[in-house]
Parts: structure tokens; sequence; C-alpha cells
């Protein structure tokens, strides 16, 4: 890549976006101006984010159908619907001086998607990321995964305590949300230090083992991430 490309590439993307790729983020190859060696890293983040949407897509979905199984056993079929499930959520925060709203909250989240939807399909879909991960704090154990977490994660050792999967699950899910929102607004993922990539990959997989063998080896059989994770330039 010419000075000339690398200088016109980084105007169309903003220095400050790409200056977020620069060295010490990566190492300079020999004869190489920092701006062309962000760009290399940059592309890579393209690849890798690309690599995680592939398992991200699959995860997602199966994690809330597995929670929205859990919850339709004690809530029914409907659940997204149901008052008395509504009132179990946390509403959202208010500031104590002003009263204005601040922070997320579950309650209100479910709400609104219910009033615009009719369906628990459509609903769910819609339902914020963090909404997921909510489900997952130990405000539910005995509502709904004490007697219904083994079967929605029928492949979870049985003998282990199930507040301590429930919190394997969100740690778990956290993780992804975290990395997924940085990949949502397109921005950088490659600093190791803050992002631990394996660690999110590995995590999604487990996850999926949990919930069923057949996606798990489905998801082994077409996923990249591996591979684009050792290719990372240094």
């Amino acid at each position: 890549m010419t000075p000339a490309v690398a200088q016109e590439i980084e105007k169309c993307l903003s220095p400050g976006r790409v200056g977020s790729y620069a060295p010490p983020l990566i190492a300079c190859e020999q004869g190489e101006q920092p701006l062309s060696a962000a760009l290399r890293l940059y592309q890579w983040n393209t690849e890798i984010a690309s690599a995680m949407w592939t398992v991200m897509h699959i995860f997602e979905v199966t994690v809330r159908n597995a929670v929205s199984d859990a919850v339709s056993e004690v809530h029914g079929q409907k659940w997204t619907h149901e008052p008395s499930f509504h009132s179990r959520l946390a509403p959202t925060p208010k500031d104590r001086i002003t009263g204005k709203p601040i922070g997320y909250g579950p309650r209100n989240d479910l709400q609104k998607q219910s009033r615009i939807h009719t369906t628990p399909g459509k609903v769910i879909p819609e339902l914020k990321m963090v909404f997921w991960e909510k489900m997952f704090t130990q405000a539910h154990d005995r509502d709904f995964w004490n007697p219904h977490l083994q079967a929605a994660f029928p492949n979870l050792d049985s003998s282990q305590p199930t507040r301590d999967h429930r919190n394997a699950l969100r740690i778990r899910y956290e993780r992804v949300r975290r990395i997924r929102n940085r990949m949502g607004h397109h921005e950088s993922i490659s600093d190791a230090s803050r992002f631990d990539l394996d660690a999110c990959y590995h995590g999604m997989m487990d996850v999926l083992a949990w919930r069923s063998s057949e996606v798990h080896a489905w998801v082994s059989s077409m996923e990249t991430v591996q591979d684009v994770l050792r290719r990372r330039p240094r």
C-alpha cells in the first residue's frame, strides 16, 4: 500500500478512527509507515468481526429461545404479554433528584415491545440484548431457573448447583454483549488488553454445547474465528 493510498483511506475513515489501530497495538514491519500498519490491523479487525458475527448470530438466537422456554414453563407461552411476569422485572431506575429515567429497566423494555407487537415471536427479537443478560441474575432463580434451567440447557452437569450454572451463563453472555456492542458500532475489538476474543468465542461455544450438541457441532463446522484469530497481525 502506497502512502498516498493509505492517506486517502484514512481521510475517508477519519484519522481518529484509524488512529485507534496504530502502534503500539501493532508493530511496523521493516520500512512500513505507522499509518499502513494501522490499516493492516484495521483490515484484520473487520475480518475477525465478520467471523465473530457468524457465531454470535446462532448464540444470541439460541440463548433467548432457551430463556423463553424456561420462562414459558412458569408464565405461559405468552409470557411476553403476561402482567404478572412484567411485575417481576426491575423498572427503569430514576434519578433521585430529577426523577428522570436513568439506565436500563427490563420491565419497561418488555412492556414497550409487548404494546407494539402482539405475539411473543415478534417481541423476543426486539428486546435489547441486555434484557436477556438480566434474565441470568439471581432474582430469577426461584421463579424459573431452579426448576427449569436443566431443561433449557440439558447438557449442563446436573450435579452442580443451579446458581453456579446460571452465573456461568451470565458471565459468558455479558462478555459477548460488550464485544457485540463494539462491533455493532464498527469500533475496534483488536486491543487484546481490553477484549478477550478467544474467551468470548469459547464462551459462546460452551453455551451452545450446553443447549444442544447438534447446534454446537453445526457452528463448529462453519466458524472461522479460530483461524482468523491466529492470523492477527503483530
